[in-house]
């Protein structure tokens, strides 16, 4: 996601709507996909026929998209999840002396494969 600010005051208020228009522009984001590799923000583009020959792979992208949660979002919570138990909820009980290294490890495991849905 690309977010475009300009300061309310700003002395060209007008030239600064004119670059938003052209950089958000159909024409503009075909040609960064075309040559960058960037992903449009137009649906449209990724409905083209011609887009899709050329890019094959859009239409998974744009599957993608509809989704309301990024992926790397919901990774990131897993992560956050499993570093919390290993340090708050089973290491630091067997560093602390309030189980058995061999407990903490079970109870680690356990929890790490709940929240991998192995």
């Amino acid at each position: 996601m690309v977010v475009f600010l300009f300061q309310k005051k700003a002395r060209n208020v007008k030239g600064a709507w004119e670059y938003i228009k052209f950089i958000t522009s159909e024409e503009r984001q075909y040609a960064d996909l075309s040559k960058e590799g960037y992903l449009p923000s137009i649906k449209s583009i990724y409905e083209d026929p011609k887009v899709k020959e050329k890019f094959p792979y859009l239409e998974l992208v744009a599957k993608q998209l509809t989704y309301p949660q990024a992926q790397w979002e919901r990774t990131l919570r897993k992560e956050a999840e499993l570093f919390d138990i290993f340090n708050n909820k089973t290491v630091k009980l067997a560093i602390t002396g309030q189980k058995s290294v061999e407990d903490a490890l079970r109870e680690a495991e356990e929890l790490y494969l709940k929240i991998l849905g192995a």
